[in-house]
Protein backbone atom coordinates (compact mmCIF):
# COMPACT_ATOMS: atom_id res chain seq x y z
CA UNK A 1 0.00 0.00 0.00
CA UNK A 2 1.34 3.39 -0.80
CA UNK A 3 1.01 6.34 1.81
CA UNK A 4 1.12 10.41 1.42
CA UNK A 5 3.62 11.69 3.81
CA UNK A 6 4.06 15.74 4.87
CA UNK A 7 7.52 16.69 4.31
CA UNK A 8 9.73 19.23 5.92
CA UNK A 9 7.71 22.34 4.97
CA UNK A 10 4.60 20.67 5.56
CA UNK A 11 3.52 19.80 2.29
CA UNK A 12 1.64 16.65 1.33
CA UNK A 13 4.53 14.46 -0.71
CA UNK A 14 4.05 11.27 -2.02
CA UNK A 15 2.45 8.68 -2.44
CA UNK A 16 5.13 6.08 -1.50
CA UNK A 17 5.93 2.73 0.40
CA UNK A 18 6.35 2.76 4.24
CA UNK A 19 9.78 1.51 3.49
CA UNK A 20 10.91 4.56 1.42
CA UNK A 21 9.17 6.81 3.77
CA UNK A 22 10.76 5.30 6.56
CA UNK A 23 14.54 5.91 4.20
CA UNK A 24 13.63 9.17 3.94
CA UNK A 25 13.14 9.90 7.66
CA UNK A 26 16.60 8.14 8.86
CA UNK A 27 18.20 10.20 5.98
CA UNK A 28 16.89 13.54 7.73
CA UNK A 29 15.34 14.29 4.13
CA UNK A 30 11.72 14.61 5.90
CA UNK A 31 10.89 15.36 9.60
CA UNK A 32 11.96 11.91 12.25
CA UNK A 33 8.07 11.17 12.99
CA UNK A 34 6.16 12.17 9.42
CA UNK A 35 2.24 11.92 9.10
CA UNK A 36 1.54 9.52 6.45
CA UNK A 37 -1.66 9.11 5.23
CA UNK A 38 -2.87 5.79 3.57
CA UNK A 39 -4.07 6.29 -0.34
CA UNK A 40 -8.14 7.00 -0.32
CA UNK A 41 -7.99 7.90 3.11
CA UNK A 42 -8.10 11.07 5.04
CA UNK A 43 -6.96 9.70 8.84
CA UNK A 44 -3.72 11.21 9.11
CA UNK A 45 -1.69 9.42 11.55
CA UNK A 46 2.26 9.61 12.85
CA UNK A 47 4.70 7.06 11.07
CA UNK A 48 6.04 5.60 14.47
CA UNK A 49 2.08 4.23 14.76
CA UNK A 50 2.42 2.22 11.92
CA UNK A 51 4.13 -1.27 12.26
CA UNK A 52 5.72 -3.04 9.18
CA UNK A 53 2.96 -4.59 7.59
CA UNK A 54 0.37 -2.67 8.81
CA UNK A 55 -2.15 0.02 7.48
CA UNK A 56 -3.20 3.38 9.02
CA UNK A 57 -7.13 1.90 7.39
CA UNK A 58 -6.57 -0.85 10.00
CA UNK A 59 -5.03 0.94 12.91
CA UNK A 60 -8.39 3.00 12.37
CA UNK A 61 -10.52 0.30 12.50
CA UNK A 62 -8.75 -1.60 14.92
CA UNK A 63 -10.52 0.24 18.48
CA UNK A 64 -14.27 -0.49 16.36
CA UNK A 65 -13.43 -3.85 16.89
CA UNK A 66 -12.59 -3.42 20.57
CA UNK A 67 -15.99 -1.63 21.36
CA UNK A 68 -17.78 -5.14 20.63
CA UNK A 69 -16.93 -5.62 24.10
CA UNK A 70 -18.92 -2.93 25.87
CA UNK A 71 -22.66 -4.61 26.94
CA UNK A 72 -25.44 -2.82 25.37
CA UNK A 73 -26.82 -0.08 26.88
CA UNK A 74 -23.46 0.91 29.02
CA UNK A 75 -21.92 2.90 25.71
CA UNK A 76 -20.69 6.09 26.64
CA UNK A 77 -22.72 8.92 25.31
CA UNK A 78 -21.22 10.88 22.48
CA UNK A 79 -21.19 14.42 23.15
CA UNK A 80 -19.99 15.65 19.85
CA UNK A 81 -18.45 14.32 16.69
CA UNK A 82 -14.70 13.48 17.25
CA UNK A 83 -12.48 15.63 15.47
CA UNK A 84 -9.20 13.82 13.59
CA UNK A 85 -5.90 15.99 14.87
CA UNK A 86 -5.06 17.88 11.73
CA UNK A 87 -1.51 18.77 10.02
CA UNK A 88 0.59 21.01 11.48
CA UNK A 89 0.28 24.18 9.19
CA UNK A 90 2.85 27.09 10.29
CA UNK A 91 2.39 30.50 9.39
CA UNK A 92 2.80 32.31 6.57
CA UNK A 93 6.58 33.23 7.01
CA UNK A 94 7.12 29.93 8.37
CA UNK A 95 6.23 28.16 5.42
CA UNK A 96 8.38 30.58 3.64
CA UNK A 97 11.46 30.18 5.37
CA UNK A 98 10.60 26.30 4.89
CA UNK A 99 10.41 26.50 1.69
CA UNK A 100 13.92 28.98 1.47
CA UNK A 101 15.63 26.10 3.54
CA UNK A 102 14.42 23.49 1.03
CA UNK A 103 16.12 25.60 -1.80
CA UNK A 104 19.14 25.83 0.24
CA UNK A 105 19.07 22.28 0.81
CA UNK A 106 18.30 21.46 -2.34
CA UNK A 107 21.79 23.63 -3.50
CA UNK A 108 24.03 22.17 -0.99
CA UNK A 109 23.81 18.71 -1.28
CA UNK A 110 26.55 16.21 -0.58
CA UNK A 111 27.52 15.02 -3.43
CA UNK A 112 28.86 19.47 -3.74
CA UNK A 113 30.11 19.05 -0.21
CA UNK A 114 31.78 15.80 -1.21
CA UNK A 115 33.64 16.74 -4.00
CA UNK A 116 34.44 20.55 -3.42
CA UNK A 117 36.55 19.21 -0.06
CA UNK A 118 38.09 16.48 -2.37
CA UNK A 119 39.20 19.26 -4.39
CA UNK A 120 40.20 21.29 -1.67
CA UNK A 121 42.38 18.34 -0.30
CA UNK A 122 44.43 18.23 -3.84
CA UNK A 123 44.64 21.72 -3.93
CA UNK A 124 46.10 21.89 -1.10
CA UNK A 125 48.56 19.68 -1.34
CA UNK A 126 49.45 21.24 -4.83
CA UNK A 127 49.66 24.71 -2.93
CA UNK A 128 52.04 23.60 0.00
CA UNK A 129 54.51 21.82 -2.67
CA UNK A 130 54.69 24.95 -4.29
CA UNK A 131 54.76 27.33 -1.34
CA UNK A 132 57.68 24.43 0.14
CA UNK A 133 59.54 25.14 -3.11
CA UNK A 134 59.42 28.52 -3.40
CA UNK A 135 60.65 28.85 0.49
CA UNK A 136 63.42 26.71 -0.30
CA UNK A 137 64.39 28.71 -3.63
CA UNK A 138 64.38 31.63 -1.22
CA UNK A 139 66.64 30.21 1.51
CA UNK A 140 68.89 29.61 -1.51
CA UNK A 141 69.13 33.29 -2.99
CA UNK A 142 69.02 34.48 0.18
CA UNK A 143 72.55 32.17 1.13
CA UNK A 144 74.10 32.90 -2.04
CA UNK A 145 73.79 36.80 -1.44
CA UNK A 146 75.08 37.01 2.13
CA UNK A 147 77.63 33.98 1.36
CA UNK A 148 76.06 32.10 4.61
CA UNK A 149 75.75 28.24 4.19
CA UNK A 150 73.85 28.51 7.41
CA UNK A 151 70.65 30.08 5.01
CA UNK A 152 70.92 27.47 3.04
CA UNK A 153 70.80 24.43 5.80
CA UNK A 154 67.61 26.49 7.45
CA UNK A 155 66.02 26.29 3.91
CA UNK A 156 66.89 22.28 3.22
CA UNK A 157 65.91 21.77 6.87
CA UNK A 158 62.39 23.71 6.01
CA UNK A 159 62.14 21.43 3.04
CA UNK A 160 62.46 17.79 5.01
CA UNK A 161 60.42 19.10 7.78
CA UNK A 162 57.62 20.28 5.28
CA UNK A 163 58.02 17.02 3.48
CA UNK A 164 57.55 15.03 6.57
CA UNK A 165 54.40 17.04 7.20
CA UNK A 166 52.82 16.77 3.81
CA UNK A 167 52.69 13.05 3.74
CA UNK A 168 51.15 12.99 7.50
CA UNK A 169 48.63 15.77 6.26
CA UNK A 170 47.39 13.33 3.42
CA UNK A 171 47.44 10.32 5.75
CA UNK A 172 45.06 12.60 8.28
CA UNK A 173 42.65 13.65 6.08
CA UNK A 174 41.90 10.68 5.00
CA UNK A 175 41.80 9.50 8.91
CA UNK A 176 39.33 12.17 9.42
CA UNK A 177 36.81 11.25 7.45
CA UNK A 178 37.56 7.33 8.19
CA UNK A 179 37.08 9.17 12.03
CA UNK A 180 33.72 10.30 11.64
CA UNK A 181 32.16 7.48 9.82
CA UNK A 182 33.03 5.65 12.24
CA UNK A 183 31.46 7.86 15.13
CA UNK A 184 28.22 7.87 14.47
CA UNK A 185 25.65 10.05 16.96
CA UNK A 186 21.69 10.19 17.11
CA UNK A 187 19.08 13.32 17.73
CA UNK A 188 15.59 12.17 18.48
CA UNK A 189 14.98 15.18 15.61
CA UNK A 190 16.59 16.36 13.24
CA UNK A 191 14.95 20.23 13.95
CA UNK A 192 17.82 21.64 15.61
CA UNK A 193 20.39 20.85 13.16
CA UNK A 194 18.06 22.53 10.30
CA UNK A 195 17.76 25.90 12.46
CA UNK A 196 21.40 25.65 13.25
CA UNK A 197 21.84 25.18 8.94
CA UNK A 198 19.31 28.04 8.80
CA UNK A 199 21.14 30.75 10.96
CA UNK A 200 24.59 29.95 9.93
CA UNK A 201 23.29 30.56 6.55
CA UNK A 202 22.18 33.93 7.53
CA UNK A 203 25.50 34.40 9.22
CA UNK A 204 27.39 33.77 6.13
CA UNK A 205 24.97 36.46 4.16
CA UNK A 206 25.72 39.20 6.90
CA UNK A 207 29.20 38.43 7.14
CA UNK A 208 30.09 38.77 3.29
CA UNK A 209 27.46 41.93 2.94
CA UNK A 210 29.81 43.41 5.96
CA UNK A 211 32.91 42.79 4.20
CA UNK A 212 31.50 44.37 1.38
CA UNK A 213 30.73 47.41 2.95
CA UNK A 214 33.50 47.94 5.64
CA UNK A 215 36.20 47.29 1.83
CA UNK A 216 34.23 50.15 0.20
CA UNK A 217 34.06 52.67 3.41
CA UNK A 218 37.78 52.19 3.41
CA UNK A 219 38.65 49.21 5.05
CA UNK A 220 40.73 47.92 1.97
CA UNK A 221 40.76 44.53 -0.14
CA UNK A 222 41.73 42.61 3.30
CA UNK A 223 38.24 43.44 5.18
CA UNK A 224 36.60 41.45 1.93
CA UNK A 225 39.15 38.92 1.73
CA UNK A 226 39.06 37.59 5.08
CA UNK A 227 34.87 38.13 4.83
CA UNK A 228 34.87 35.84 1.57
CA UNK A 229 36.57 33.48 3.67
CA UNK A 230 34.81 33.75 6.41
CA UNK A 231 31.46 33.63 4.67
CA UNK A 232 32.42 30.54 2.90
CA UNK A 233 33.36 28.33 5.94
CA UNK A 234 29.92 29.55 7.50
CA UNK A 235 28.33 28.60 4.38
CA UNK A 236 30.22 24.51 4.35
CA UNK A 237 28.85 24.38 8.16
CA UNK A 238 25.35 25.07 7.16
CA UNK A 239 25.72 22.68 4.53
CA UNK A 240 27.18 20.05 6.69
CA UNK A 241 24.00 21.27 9.04
CA UNK A 242 21.73 20.18 6.46
CA UNK A 243 22.57 17.24 5.50
CA UNK A 244 23.84 15.42 8.54
CA UNK A 245 24.41 12.63 7.06
CA UNK A 246 27.49 14.30 5.93
CA UNK A 247 28.63 14.10 9.80
CA UNK A 248 27.19 10.47 10.48
CA UNK A 249 24.44 12.05 12.24
CA UNK A 250 21.44 9.99 12.29
CA UNK A 251 17.51 10.44 13.61
CA UNK A 252 16.33 8.53 15.92
CA UNK A 253 15.00 7.57 19.69
CA UNK A 254 17.39 9.33 22.43
CA UNK A 255 16.98 10.35 25.75
CA UNK A 256 17.78 14.02 27.05
CA UNK A 257 21.12 13.11 27.78
CA UNK A 258 21.99 11.00 24.44
CA UNK A 259 20.60 13.99 22.72
CA UNK A 260 23.00 16.59 24.64
CA UNK A 261 25.50 14.25 23.44
CA UNK A 262 24.58 14.03 19.89
CA UNK A 263 24.92 17.86 19.45
CA UNK A 264 27.88 18.42 20.59
CA UNK A 265 29.26 15.32 18.99
CA UNK A 266 27.81 17.20 15.53
CA UNK A 267 29.56 20.48 16.16
CA UNK A 268 33.22 18.41 16.79
CA UNK A 269 33.10 16.10 13.61
CA UNK A 270 31.36 19.24 11.25
CA UNK A 271 34.08 21.51 12.80
CA UNK A 272 36.15 18.38 11.61
CA UNK A 273 34.75 18.01 8.28
CA UNK A 274 35.75 22.01 7.31
CA UNK A 275 39.50 21.17 7.81
CA UNK A 276 40.44 20.48 4.42
CA UNK A 277 39.24 23.84 3.03
CA UNK A 278 41.48 25.33 5.81
CA UNK A 279 44.06 23.24 4.55
CA UNK A 280 44.21 24.57 1.18
CA UNK A 281 43.55 28.08 2.03
CA UNK A 282 46.33 28.00 4.54
CA UNK A 283 48.35 26.56 1.25
CA UNK A 284 47.31 28.70 -0.74
CA UNK A 285 48.02 32.04 1.18
CA UNK A 286 51.43 30.69 2.17
CA UNK A 287 52.46 29.82 -1.27
CA UNK A 288 51.21 33.57 -2.73
CA UNK A 289 53.10 35.37 -0.19
CA UNK A 290 56.37 33.36 -0.78
CA UNK A 291 55.96 34.60 -4.33
CA UNK A 292 54.57 37.98 -4.04
CA UNK A 293 57.38 38.84 -1.72
CA UNK A 294 60.23 37.23 -3.69
CA UNK A 295 58.82 38.98 -6.96
CA UNK A 296 57.28 42.46 -5.54
CA UNK A 297 58.21 42.66 -2.16
CA UNK A 298 57.04 46.48 -1.97
CA UNK A 299 53.66 45.76 -3.34
CA UNK A 300 50.15 46.70 -2.20
CA UNK A 301 49.48 42.88 -1.27
CA UNK A 302 52.22 43.08 0.58
CA UNK A 303 51.18 46.04 2.67
CA UNK A 304 47.74 44.35 2.89
CA UNK A 305 49.48 41.62 4.47
CA UNK A 306 51.04 43.69 6.98
CA UNK A 307 47.09 44.87 8.19
CA UNK A 308 46.67 40.71 8.74
CA UNK A 309 49.27 39.36 10.03
CA UNK A 310 52.92 39.55 11.48
CA UNK A 311 55.29 40.12 8.33
CA UNK A 312 58.79 38.83 9.21
CA UNK A 313 61.63 39.45 6.28
CA UNK A 314 64.28 36.64 5.22
CA UNK A 315 66.96 37.76 6.13
CA UNK A 316 69.21 38.66 2.73
CA UNK A 317 66.15 38.71 0.67
CA UNK A 318 63.40 41.15 1.99
CA UNK A 319 59.64 40.40 1.77
CA UNK A 320 57.32 38.67 4.22
CA UNK A 321 59.59 35.57 3.69
CA UNK A 322 59.53 34.09 6.93
CA UNK A 323 55.48 34.57 7.55
CA UNK A 324 54.60 33.14 4.16
CA UNK A 325 57.24 29.69 5.20
CA UNK A 326 55.17 29.98 8.71
CA UNK A 327 51.92 29.63 7.04
CA UNK A 328 52.52 26.67 4.46
CA UNK A 329 53.96 24.85 7.66
CA UNK A 330 51.14 25.56 9.20
CA UNK A 331 49.16 24.49 6.74
CA UNK A 332 50.66 20.79 6.31
CA UNK A 333 50.40 20.19 10.37
CA UNK A 334 46.82 21.59 10.46
CA UNK A 335 45.11 18.21 9.56
CA UNK A 336 47.42 16.30 12.43
CA UNK A 337 46.55 19.24 15.68
CA UNK A 338 42.91 19.35 14.57
CA UNK A 339 42.79 15.43 14.32
CA UNK A 340 44.03 15.16 17.80
CA UNK A 341 42.45 18.03 19.04
CA UNK A 342 38.98 16.15 18.39
CA UNK A 343 40.19 12.73 19.99
CA UNK A 344 41.16 14.81 23.21
CA UNK A 345 37.51 16.77 22.92
CA UNK A 346 35.31 13.77 22.09
CA UNK A 347 37.00 12.07 25.62
CA UNK A 348 34.47 13.35 27.93
CA UNK A 349 31.85 12.48 25.53
CA UNK A 350 32.51 9.42 25.15
CA UNK A 351 32.92 8.92 29.39
CA UNK A 352 29.55 10.48 29.22
CA UNK A 353 27.74 8.28 27.25
CA UNK A 354 29.06 4.89 29.02
CA UNK A 355 27.87 6.86 32.37
CA UNK A 356 24.29 6.93 30.54
CA UNK A 357 24.29 3.51 29.48
CA UNK A 358 24.93 2.09 32.68
CA UNK A 359 21.42 2.05 33.93
CA UNK A 360 20.06 0.02 30.82
CA UNK A 361 23.19 -2.79 31.40
CA UNK A 362 21.94 -2.82 35.13
CA UNK A 363 18.20 -3.79 33.84
CA UNK A 364 19.90 -5.99 31.44
CA UNK A 365 21.69 -7.91 34.10
CA UNK A 366 18.83 -8.30 36.35
CA UNK A 367 16.96 -9.57 33.94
Amino acid sequence: MKYQYLDSDGQKAGPSSLDEIRTLSSNGEIPADPQVCAEGDDNWVALSTISSGSSATAAKEKPAAADKSVPAGDEPKKTGSAKKPLPFAGTFLADWVGKLLGIIRGFLTPALVDSSLNLAKHFGQYAVLLGGALGFIAAVVAAIRHNSFGLFLGGLGFLIALAVAQFAAVKFLDASDKLIESTPSRLSSLAFLDCVGLLTILAAFMVLLGGIVGSIKGGGVSVLIVALVSATLLTFFSAVSLNPQLASVQSGSASAGEEAIGILAFFLKGLLKLVPLVFALFGVVGALILLVGMFAPNSAFVRMLGQMLPVVPIPGLGGPGLSGLGVVLTAALLPIITYFMFLISSLPLELWRAILSIPGKLDSLKR
